[in-house]
């Protein structure tokens, strides 16, 4: 199974993703802590979902999609909840640069598609997009 990673742009391979409460990097567990954690770094099965955390990344957005693998216990995130293809673990190593500079009109397109196949639910999307999360990070950005 190929895993990524949507984030701060300008890693390689070989380099070791530490979860936000090592390195002080803002988060989605800086607006959700019921539903992210700061000690474990997220990756998705889904390319494009990464690219949307890309996009979104601190700072500015324009991150990149890396592919990676997990240090440590992979653990399934919101497991039984629809669209679960996220894992949380406890670091990960980038494997290959997916791709660069990611914009946030890029992310804000797969989000809005995303939720009409959805059927604009954010229940039915929660576990899949974090939406609470990167809607706010995605005002932030627009509005910076």
């Amino acid at each position: 199974m190929k895993l990524y990673h949507g984030g701060v742009p300008g890693l390689v391979p070989g380099q070791i993703l530490q979860p936000p409460a090592r390195t002080g990097t803002p988060s989605c567990s800086d607006y959700d802590s019921k539903h992210s954690r700061s000690d474990r770094v997220y990756v998705t099965t889904d390319p494009e979902e990464a690219a949307v955390y890309a996009a979104l990344a601190p700072w500015g957005g324009r991150g990149d999609v890396y592919e990676v693998e997990p240090g440590g216990e992979l653990e399934l995130e919101a497991p039984g909840e629809a669209g679960a293809g996220s894992y949380a673990a406890p670091t990960a190593t980038v494997v290959a640069v997916v791709r660069r500079a990611i914009s946030p009109d890029e992310a804000i397109a797969w989000m809005t598609a995303f939720l009409v196949n959805a059927g604009s639910s954010n229940d039915a999307v929660y576990g899949r997009t974090h939406s609470s999360c990167a809607n706010r990070r995605r005002r932030r950005s627009r509005d910076a």
